[in-house]
């Protein structure tokens, strides 16, 4: 059986969770099924099959349209059975493919979204109108999709039936963190195309709210438009000896930093997208390193809770950093650095293996009867 997979961003950018995740989930349709991947780098388009990786050229503004015919080219050449689509925003060109699949001969047809409800992540302008168009036509797609792969519990998403599982990732590709000591030092750490929804503004307030003597400092890998809004933030408050900022770094890069950290920071603007459940890749990537997290919301693979974990409250409050400085002491009481890292990151094998996410997918294609 053949599988195509669909997914609209640069496959080629080791810095990107979203990237590893896609790459995993490749990996892994690759190990039960003959699996195409079309992705793209920068303005070309990408295709991998087993060993083999080819690349097509196209212009920027035209990059989209291209994938779906290269998409519909693979479809019908390939004869090929089911396809995983990640989500895009739906337009007349999406639904004229999936039509076209469709009439191709798939018999599956899965489109993922890996966060939802998702209206209320737009901030552009020019965002602002895709999402008004991808809600005039995204009713169209139960007369396509199967099934939609959603990371909450929704039952039903735009009149389709749902698969509920989870972000997953390939814990193996990420490198054990070499646990340094700095005595009582705190160090949290972040990485993040930083959106409104990360809220570390909070974390900044609170930073500057402080006036206790411990030395705590929070680093910060990654940009995104939320990043001068930070970046002013530090320079109002003086906290240029407290927050790092390090921008867009490499995979080394980041292994590094994650060297010296104790905590790792979730996103803790949830509430602002309307988001309930943190379902973030991110977060199973601090897990595999073996970190403790801070977050606000409540991680969809631990719904009644972790006990390495700190909970802020689900408002944009400042983050309180006495209640910080108790949570780490307390966890770290009861164990040393280096057991609770492997501690957390056994947990991290059995919450958010890619193979485990992908079961009910796999059952689901596989499965004769649905």
């Amino acid at each position: 059986m053949r599988l195509l997979m669909i997914a609209f961003r640069d496959i080629t950018d080791e810095c990107s969770g979203i990237t590893r995740k896609v790459l995993s989930q490749y990996k892994e349709f690759g190990g039960k099924f003959d699996t195409y991947l079309i992705g793209r780098k920068k303005n070309n388009i990408v295709i991998l099959h087993k060993d083999e990786k080819k690349v097509i050229s196209c212009h920027r503004l035209n990059r989209y349209f291209k994938m779906l015919k290269v998409a519909k080219a693979i479809v019908k050449n390939k004869e090929i059975d089911f396809l995983y689509f990640r989500r895009v925003d739906v337009e007349p060109a999406t639904l004229s493919a999936l039509k076209s699949f469709k009439k191709s001969g798939v018999k599956k047809i899965l489109w993922e979204i890996p966060t939802y409800p998702y209206d209320d992540e737009t901030t552009s302008f020019s965002r602002k109108i895709k999402k008004m168009i991808d809600k005039v036509f995204r009713g169209n797609l139960k007369k396509y999709v199967s099934r939609i792969v959603t990371f909450s519990n929704e039952k039903n998403i735009f009149g389709i039936e749902t698969i509920n599982t989870g972000n997953g990732i390939d814990i193996d590709e990420i490198r054990k963190r070499k646990v340094s000591d700095h005595g009582d030092e705190i160090n949290l750490v972040a990485a993040a195309v930083v959106r409104d929804w990360h809220g570390y503004d909070r974390l900044i307030e609170g930073l500057s709210n402080y006036k206790g003597d411990r030395k705590i400092s929070f680093h910060l890998a990654g940009d995104g438009p939320s990043l001068l809004i930070y970046k002013e933030l530090v320079k109002k408050y003086n906290l240029e000896d407290k927050v790092h900022f390090y921008g867009l770094v490499n995979k080394d890069k980041l292994d590094e930093i994650y060297d010296i950290a104790d905590i790792a920071v979730e996103s803790l603007g949830w509430h602002r997208s309307k988001v309930k459940f943190g379902t973030s890749i991110k977060t199973r990537e601090y897990l595999a390193k073996g970190l403790p997290i801070i977050a606000s919301s409540v991680m969809d693979m631990f719904p009644d809770g972790f006990e390495y974990a700190y909970y802020a409250k689900i408002d944009d409050s400042p983050i309180n950093i006495d209640e910080v400085i108790k949570f780490y002491d307390e966890i770290y009481k009861e164990n040393t650095k280096e057991e609770l890292n492997e501690k957390i990151r056994k947990i991290a094998y059995e919450k958010c293996s890619m193979e485990a996410m992908l079961k009910p997918v796999i059952d689901f294609y596989t499965d004769e009867d649905v």
